[in-house]
């Protein structure tokens, strides 16, 4: 099987000026993307434009625990073990564009079924808090991966290594 690059958030504008400050909100920009079959990832996010001045902005893949027994509850979670954050900030965009990445391609990172793509901005000033983002995915399994670059085996992952 080979790698899979998924555009999960065409080029958009997010604008969380009229949150109130001190206030987070959470945009789920994907749920129940099948990683069943890989091993390794990279959230990728491109800064087309930035003022976040009034804050900060965090994109990040995590563990969806999603089930057909009860398919109305959401079960989204970060871990330190499952977690593949890109943090946004008016130092990280002092000139755009810009292309910030957050995963491992060696194996580490992912398990479980289905993954979720979550976007957190967090405002702590008045000031505007814009972006223009754009998010893909790269999802890779270890028939690609180079055995130097690969520490361990997720213990949940559902892939094997040929030999």
């Amino acid at each position: 099987m080979a790698s899979l690059l998924l555009n999960i958030l065409p080029k958009r504008v997010f604008d969380f000026s009229n949150t109130l400050v001190g206030e987070e909100q959470i945009v789920t920009l994907a749920e129940r993307v099948d990683i069943s079959q890989y091993c390794g990832g990279i959230t990728i996010v491109r800064t087309h434009a930035a003022d976040l001045s009034g804050g900060s902005i965090l994109v990040q893949t995590v563990a969806d625990g999603y089930t057909q027994d009860d398919p109305t509850a959401s079960f989204q979670f970060a871990s330190g073990n499952f977690s593949l954050p890109v943090s946004i900030s008016s130092e990280d965009v002092s000139t755009v564009p810009v292309v910030q990445a957050s995963g491992s391609l060696g194996g580490t990172g992912l398990g479980g079924q289905y993954a979720a793509v979550v976007l957190t901005a967090s405002r702590t000033d008045p000031a505007p808090l814009i972006a223009t983002l754009s998010v893909d995915l790269l999802l890779r399994n270890f028939d690609e991966i180079d055995e130097s670059t690969s520490t361990a085996l997720p213990k949940r992952c559902g892939c094997q290594r040929r030999k």
